[in-house]
């Protein structure tokens, strides 16, 4: 069975955010959010693509789907501090290889460059003092 973890808090902040080419999809979000002095943050949407994607998906599965020009269909998932302290970014959305095939899955940091700009909607969340 697996496990649920509800935490109590409060949605605060929106930052509409534009990330410029070349960065890993991963990295620029959390920095985007740490910019804009977000702890946690959730990624309500965004509209761009990649120059090549990497998804991840089942147990240890990876996908590497080839551009130049993925586009990214859905966006979401949050941003949180890491075991380090720094904010780390877990995406999850869909995209589009050039011949319009769609594929699902989790971004790999580090595998995910961004092709011409990002534009990202951020959401504060404020949680709860235990």
């Amino acid at each position: 069975m697996s496990s649920v973890v509800v935490e109590a808090g409060e949605l605060g902040r929106i930052a509409v955010v534009r990330i410029k080419p070349n960065e890993d999809l991963c990295r620029a979000v959390a920095a985007a959010a740490q910019h804009q002095g977000f702890t946690h943050a959730l990624v309500r949407g965004a509209v761009g693509s990649l120059l090549d994607a990497a998804l991840s998906y089942g147990e240890e599965n990876r996908l590497d789907v080839a551009g130049p020009g993925v586009e990214i269909l859905t966006l979401g998932g949050e941003v949180r501090p890491g075991k380090d302290g720094e904010a780390e970014a877990a995406l999850t959305g869909t995209i589009s290889d050039s011949q319009a095939r769609v594929y699902g899955g989790r971004f790999l940091p580090d595998a995910n460059p961004i092709c011409i700009t990002l534009e990202l909607v951020l959401q504060e969340w404020i949680p709860q003092a235990a």
